[in-house]
């Protein structure tokens, strides 16, 4: 809500931020549990029942002190400066590629992800001879995904072309 472009989306974001700290108990472990959505809301802040369910406030607000938190509902910012975080690291940007290489490559939604669990093996078997530990977690999504059902991959398979 503190990233929304209406003004009064941000201030309500900022008094629920300081309604989550006047009645946030320190002292007990809060268990998490998955609120009710309203899927006929019609903006995003009505999709979560605030007043049946316990709000707590989010560790990037934290830094954020009460006195600023007040000033900013007297004037709210046009953009209020949170710590900022990437939303996609390496892995992810890895994975995009890799999806977007499976796409271009075959139809279907079948062997789109037999394509990529193929390549993934193939480049855990590649980097594993080399001796090179960077794949160590492809190793355990494709493990994951054969145990769950998905198709076993040989071991002693070759690279496929790579698409330009």
């Amino acid at each position: 809500m503190l990233a929304d472009s209406r003004k009064k989306v941000i201030e309500l974001g900022l008094r629920r931020l300081l309604k989550c700290r006047k009645t946030a108990n320190q002292q007990e472990i809060r268990e998490f549990k998955l609120p009710s959505l309203n899927f006929y809301a019609e903006d995003y802040i009505d999709m979560i029942d605030r007043q049946s369910t316990t709000i707590t406030e989010p560790l990037l607000t934290k830094c954020i002190s009460n006195e600023e938190l007040e000033e900013m509902i007297l004037d709210i910012p046009a953009e209020i400066e949170i710590l900022k975080y990437p939303c996609h690291t390496q892995a992810v940007e890895r994975c995009i590629k890799l999806v977007t290489e499976a796409s271009v490559t075959v139809c279907g939604n079948t062997a789109r992800d037999e394509f990529m669990h193929e390549l993934l093996l193939a480049l855990v078997c590649q980097y594993s001879r080399q001796k090179v530990n960077i794949f160590k977690f492809l190793k355990k999504i494709i493990h994951k995904s054969a145990n769950k059902g998905g198709r076993a991959v040989e071991l002693d398979m070759q690279l496929p072309p790579r698409v330009k």
